[in-house]
């Protein structure tokens, strides 16, 4: 008997588990306790934000953020980042990364996108065809 194109064993126990193995869990269900750098250290935990333009301080857990956050590529070595401080302007922030031991990794500076350019006037002909 086929079922969708595969084989019922398939499908009933084919799949090279051994019997009374439980299912392992789906992807999506294992929770992610911690942050690994794609080089594999392990995060120590969780990123303080400081947000300087708004007075608000909090923490988050670093496994619930992306890579490109928690971690900063410094050299030939991924650095853990432990504290975000947001400075400046609602329109014009400065964010700094800092390492587990106080140093700055990394800042980044947010500014609204520049004005549309202005049409371009020239004086060439239109073609009629």
């Amino acid at each position: 008997m086929r079922l969708g194109g595969f084989a019922l064993a398939a499908t009933l126990g084919g799949c090279g588990m051994a019997p009374g193995t439980p299912n392992p869990p789906h992807p999506k269900e294992v929770p992610m306790s911690e942050s690994r750098s794609p080089s594999g250290d392990i995060h120590p935990g969780e990123i303080t934000f400081d947000d300087q333009t708004t007075g608000k301080k909090w923490t988050e857990s670093a496994a619930d953020k992306p890579e490109t956050l928690v971690w900063v590529d410094v050299g030939d070595s991924w650095e853990a980042v432990t504290l975000i401080v947001i400075t400046g302007e609602p329109g014009h922030r400065r964010i700094t990364k800092f390492g587990k031991d106080g140093e700055m990794l990394e800042t980044t500076i947010q500014g609204p996108p520049p004005p549309a350019p202005a049409p371009v006037e020239d004086d060439l002909p239109v073609p009629s065809y």
